[in-house]
C-alpha cells in the first residue's frame, strides 16, 4: 500500500508540474513582448536627420541640407501618429576686396545667416510585416507649417558719403509649407527601439507678404516652390 501511495503521489506531482508549465506558456498573449518583435502600443519618440531644400534670401538654394527632426506621438499596432518638429540653419561668411577709385584696397566682410522652423502632424503606417514582426514596410505622410528668415551683416568698407534717408522697416510675413510622402522600412532591433529609413518625395513652398508702415498703398507678395527627392533616417522608441 505504501508503494502504491508513493507512486500515485509521484504521478500527481509530475502531472501538476506539467499543468503549471503549460499554464505559464499559455499565459503569454500574442501581444506580449516575449512572443513578438515589438511592443503593440505606447508613447512614441522619434529622432533623426532628413535632407531637404533650403531657403536663403527669398529663394531656394540649388542644393539640399541636413535638418534635425524630432517627433512625439503614440503607437497603436501598425500606426504611429504624432507631431514632428524640423529645424535647419545655414551660415556663410565672405570677404571682398575692391578698389574704390582712390587707389586703396578695402575689405568688406559679409556674414549671412538663414534658418527655417516647421511643425506639423506626421503619420506612419506599417503595411507589411515579417513573420517575427521585426521588419516592416511602412508609408510616411507629413504636412509641416512654419517660418523662415535670416539676416545679412556687412562690415568694413568706406563710409557712404551720401547715406540714404531713413525709411520705415517693412513688415514681412514669411510662411513655409513642407509636405512629405514616402515609403520606407523599419526594423525593430529591440521590442522598444527601431531603426527607420525613408526615401520619397518632399515639397517646400514659400509665401512672403510685405507691407510698409504708413504706406497703405504699398504691398507686395511672392511665392516660390520646389519638389525634390528626400531621405530621412532615424530611431523610434516606444514605451
Amino acid at each position: 500500500m505504501n508503494r502504491k501511495f508513493v507512486l500515485r503521489a509521484a504521478m500527481l506531482a509530475v502531472l501538476g508540474a506539467g499543468l503549471l508549465v503549460g499554464g505559464s506558456a499559455g499565459a503569454q498573449t500574442p501581444g506580449s513582448v516575449e512572443s513578438v518583435g515589438q511592443v503593440r502600443q505606447g508613447f512614441a519618440l522619434q529622432a533623426g536627420v532628413a535632407t531637404s531644400p533650403f531657403a536663403v534670401d527669398d529663394d531656394f538654394l540649388g542644393f539640399t541640407t541636413l535638418s534635425g527632426s524630432i517627433g512625439v506621438g503614440y503607437k497603436i499596432d501598425r500606426v504611429i501618429i504624432g507631431a514632428t518638429f524640423d529645424f535647419a540653419r545655414f551660415g556663410s561668411s565672405s570677404t571682398q576686396s575692391f578698389d574704390d577709385g582712390t587707389g586703396t584696397v578695402t575689405e568688406v566682410t559679409i556674414d549671412r545667416t538663414s534658418y527655417s522652423f516647421l511643425v506639423g502632424p506626421e503619420v506612419q503606417i506599417a503595411f507589411l510585416r515579417s513573420a517575427d514582426q521585426r521588419a516592416e514596410l511602412i508609408g510616411d505622410v507629413a504636412l509641416l507649417l512654419g517660418t523662415w528668415g535670416g539676416e545679412v551683416v556687412t562690415t568694413g568698407g568706406p563710409p557712404d558719403p551720401n547715406p540714404p534717408p531713413a525709411t520705415p522697416e517693412p513688415e514681412e510675413t514669411d510662411l513655409l509649407l513642407r509636405w512629405r510622402l514616402a515609403p520606407g522600412v523599419r526594423y525593430w532591433m529591440h521590442p522598444n527601439i527601431a531603426f527607420t529609413g525613408i526615401v520619397g518625395f518632399s515639397g517646400a513652398h514659400q509665401i512672403e507678404d510685405t507691407e510698409v508702415p504708413n504706406q497703405p498703398d504699398f504691398s507686395s507678395s511672392r511665392s516660390a516652390g520646389i519638389v525634390s527627392v528626400y531621405s530621412q533616417f532615424g530611431l523610434v522608441g516606444v514605451f
